[in-house]
């Protein structure tokens, strides 16, 4: 597969276009066919070098992408083959700039048909925000996210999940 691979920490001129191997779903991961990945400050400041958590180099960088599932680990459910998501890029957040991504699967969220591949790149983060921070809780249940209304779409489409940031009986995930 194709990918954005940066070598060494520097400018723009550090990116280059390179074949990689494509990565396998391991336990609890899924494969994204990329559709779109954003660039954000982060992503420039790991090419940089200056992220709070450091990059290991030669890296694959883009924290955050949507996409179609391609495959998915052998403990999950094939029926997620096909799902439209948006993804963050796993605990390290880098390999969205490359034509597919493994993440684990509490790094997805689900994607709503109206929701267009570039707009559903440039939000997990702040999405994950909502999610994780409803602005008021009433019997253990969201009422309002303090988020872009195109953010409020996908954390009613988690919520109505079993992935859910809240059980239907109120009850919170671990995390």
């Amino acid at each position: 597969m194709r990918a954005v691979v940066v070598d060494q920490p520097g400018g723009i001129e550090a990116l280059r276009l390179a074949e990689v191997p494509t990565p396998a779903p391991g336990p609890r991961e899924v494969l994204i066919r990329t559709a779109a990945a954003s660039v954000n400050w982060g992503d420039v400041q790991k090419r940089q070098n200056i992220y709070p958590d450091p990059v290991v180099f030669p890296a694959i960088l883009g924290m955050e992408v949507a996409g179609v599932v391609g495959a998915v680990g052998s403990d999950l459910p094939k029926t997620w083959v096909g799902r439209r998501v948006t993804a963050l890029g796993g605990p390290r957040l880098v390999g969205g700039y490359a034509e597919s991504i493994s993440v684990p699967v509490e790094y997805l969220l689900p994607l709503p048909d109206d929701i267009d591949w570039r707009t559903a790149a440039a939000f997990p983060l702040a999405s994950l925000t909502g999610v994780a921070h409803p602005a008021e809780r009433s019997n253990g249940r969201a009422r309002r996210c303090r988020s872009h209304p195109c953010d409020q779409r996908v954390c009613r489409a988690r919520a109505r999940t079993d992935r859910g940031p809240v059980r239907r009986n109120g009850d919170r995930y671990g995390r």
